[in-house]
């Protein structure tokens, strides 16, 4: 029997629902896919969990990464302090695990463009506050491991590397074809949808991830996936059905987007009445899924923009 130990950890009132992460193994190899946040309850749950199992991470001969974010990897250092190990990751993971200070500086420079172009610079002085005290604390946040680069469509073991793009351009998922179960991340969330997050690739391009959020999406409901394991929520096993809902409600948003655009607006004016107050209150988050859906409206050629002094202007076909 494979050795398979799901910790998730349930948070109240948390849009997400839960935390999760997984122990199993491969080739006989007991690993651990995703290693949670960085708090003291998750800490506790994670060993309790662990101890429950009759399992010691001693044991332990690696760390998968499906992908870089904070509550993916925020026990990673505690788990590589009890045992150092390789941790597998995209190549995208890399100069955001590491804290490159190149790569920092590049990014702070691409939103500053991004946001002037979509009329909301102004409004994201809080955004840049948080993007400066991460460079200037970036010595202190990098994370030192053995890292191992798997390359999309590679054989680890019993699993296939899957790339999952959209949500992160890191984003990985680990299939096993005999078992059909994939290890997906925050790919495809059971209750929520997955905010596809605009962000620039290693190199400072502009990554369409709305465009490949979609891709990933029918990548997903094509594959034989008996099982899926997602970094939040419930396992699915309805995947193509879960996936179709989520395709439904994108194409809802984009609806009411079209609706909302009834005159040339900038992307701050149509993030501001699509969503109203929840723009101040989640700016980062409202941006990228605006921008990600002008993206999307603009290659189906539902919608033009035009630039004027220095803004894009949109406007419905």
């Amino acid at each position: 029997m494979t050795l398979h130990i799901p910790i998730e950890f349930e948070i109240p009132r948390f849009t997400l629902k839960t935390i999760n992460c997984y122990i199993t193994e491969n080739e006989q190899q007991p690993i651990l896919i995703d290693a949670g946040i960085d708090h003291p309850s998750f800490k506790n749950y994670f060993e309790e969990t662990i101890s429950n199992a009759k399992f010691a991470l001693s044991s332990l001969e690696a760390v998968y990464l499906t992908h870089h974010h904070e509550d993916h990897v925020g026990l990673l250092r505690y788990v590589l302090s009890q045992k150092q190990m390789p941790v597998y990751i995209h190549e995208e993971a890399l100069p955001r695990l590491q804290y490159d200070g190149d790569f920092l500086l590049m990014r702070m420079q691409f939103f500053e463009k991004v946001y002037r172009k979509m009329g909301c610079l102004d409004d994201a002085k809080s955004r840049f506050k948080t993007l400066q005290q991460t460079y200037e604390n970036r010595h202190e946040l990098c994370i030192d491991a053995d890292f191992r680069i798997v390359q999309p469509e590679q054989k680890l073991g019993r699993f296939h590397v899957i790339h999952l793009p959209g949500h992160s351009e890191d984003s990985i998922g680990f299939y096993d074809p005999l078992k059909k179960q994939l290890f997906a991340g925050d790919a495809l969330l059971h209750d929520t949808s997955t905010n596809p997050i605009v962000d620039p690739d290693s190199k400072g391009n502009y990554v369409h991830n709305s465009l490949q959020q979609r891709d990933t999406l029918v990548k997903l409901a094509n594959m034989p996936i008996q099982t899926l394991y997602a970094g939040h929520q419930q396992k699915i096993e309805d995947v193509a059905n879960v996936v179709f809902q989520k395709q439904q409600k994108l194409a809802a948003k984009e609806q009411k987007l079209l609706t909302l655009l009834i005159k040339p607006m900038t992307g701050r004016d149509i993030a501001r009445a699509f969503y109203g107050p929840f723009y101040e209150k989640q700016f980062p988050l409202v941006m990228s899924e605006m921008i990600g859906l002008l993206d999307v409206l603009e290659k189906k050629q539902q919608i033009r923009k035009v630039e004027e002094k220095g803004q894009y202007l949109f406007i419905k076909r």
